[in-house]
């Protein structure tokens, strides 16, 4: 408790994410959300509203936040990888997230993620924006949904885009197994079964959202 009040009066955002990932780390979804959700409105940056329901926090990247915690994590280099917001590229908002690949590895990349609290056995609908310029490769940039049960995990991968692609639109419906209270969203890219498959070019993320389905309502 003293941990939480410190974190949460000095509002710093490695603090902060600390003690977010040890609620998540114990399982406890609903004391993770609470202070997530008060620990966030004391953060310097303001953020805009996501999409309309979404339990998925600051899926446009405005905050800047890279900690970890319920919130993205990512560094800004990772292998042969380059991560960045940019304010030159965007789907909405004043920014989105870069993926820059050097083309100098068949890289299995996921180096953005996010811990969500769900409700174990709800329905989701998951969504995000992809553009993609120059991107090598037949294994181009997806997003993983990793969820755990007692210890074991399973996951499902969105389509992936590659080559030049406009902003567009992902979807995948994700229902939560019973029995688990996160789920692990990540933006990936699985390795090239291609001889040359050392992947260059880049990728923007931004608008990511898992919205809640109403119960009887069918996810697109």
């Amino acid at each position: 408790m003293g941990s939480r009040k410190r974190a949460l009066g000095e509002v710093r955002p490695g603090e902060i994410a600390v003690v977010a990932g040890a609620l998540v780390q114990s399982d406890r979804s609903k004391d993770a959300a609470l202070f997530w959700q008060q620990a966030a409105q004391k953060l310097p940056n303001p953020i805009p509203p996501d999409a309309s329901g979404s339990v998925l926090w600051d899926g446009g990247f405005e905050s800047g936040f890279s900690y970890g915690g319920l919130g993205w994590q990512f560094e800004p280099q990772i292998q042969s990888v380059q991560i960045a917001l940019d304010k030159q590229e965007k789907h909405s908002g004043e920014q989105s997230l870069r993926i820059m690949f050097t083309g100098r590895t068949n890289i299995s990349f996921t180096g953005v993620c996010h811990w969500v609290p769900v409700a174990s056995g709800g329905a989701y609908q998951f969504s995000a924006w992809v553009k993609t310029k120059s991107l090598t490769t037949e294994q181009g940039v997806r997003f993983s949904l990793f969820s755990f049960v007692n210890g074991k995990g399973s996951a499902i991968s969105s389509a992936e885009l590659h080559g030049d692609q406009p902003w567009t639109n992902i979807t995948l419906p994700w229902t939560a197994p019973l029995g688990s209270h996160f789920l692990r969203v990540c933006a990936a890219r699985s390795p090239s079964e291609q001889a040359d498959g050392d992947i260059q070019g880049t990728a923007w993320i931004d608008d990511v959202s898992l919205t809640p389905l109403v119960p009887g309502r069918k996810a697109r």
